[in-house]
């Protein structure tokens, strides 16, 4: 039978795919592959975070002890030390006590949330604490950007700055 109608945009785009090799890919820096698709489906190398990590400088708390502050009703607590990002020391929050930490900072055992610390003053060695903290709050967990052997991103998506950036803090400094 002869066809005498013209093809339609979806048939002719068919036909052509279907005749047409991929290329082969190539390994190149992170950041020459941007615009480009990725010729491979792209897994996490490490978890990112690697720690459960405080999002703003502020206070490591136990949650249940500012359950109730306010202007009204401040609690007191000791404040035994600070931890900036990449200290490694692990520390632990005891009943009645606070830890200083920055943003990135681990957070330290016993400690349920962070308390920003526009919600507190400092006085005599320890913080005066003016708001709650419900658990989790200010807290980044370990793994909640991207978690080792997880997909990032599939073959064929394109490299945008953003996915650069999250392909980069899943391990990767090359893409193929």
């Amino acid at each position: 039978m002869v066809r005498t109608l013209p093809l339609g945009l979806d048939e002719a785009l068919k036909m052509t795919l279907w005749r047409v090799d991929s290329l082969a890919t190539q390994p190149v820096e992170l950041l020459d592959g941007l615009d480009h698709a990725l010729g491979e489906d792209i897994f996490s190398k490490v978890d990112s975070p690697s720690i459960d990590a405080s999002m703003k400088d502020g206070y490591a708390v136990i949650s249940s002890e500012v359950r109730a502050a306010s202007r009204e009703h401040p609690v007191r607590l000791e404040l035994v030390d600070c931890l900036a990002a990449g200290d490694s020391r692990s520390l632990h929050v005891q009943p009645r006590t606070a830890v200083r930490v920055l943003t990135g900072a681990k957070i330290p055992s016993g400690a349920t949330a962070v308390l920003a610390e526009e919600f507190t003053e400092t006085e005599n060695g320890g913080i005066i604490v003016y708001r709650d903290a419900e658990p989790g709050r200010n807290i980044l967990p370990n793994s909640s950007d991207v978690a080792a052997g997880h997909i990032v991103a599939a073959k064929g998506t394109i490299v945008t700055p953003g996915l650069a950036g999250m392909l980069a803090a899943a391990g990767h400094s090359k893409i193929s």
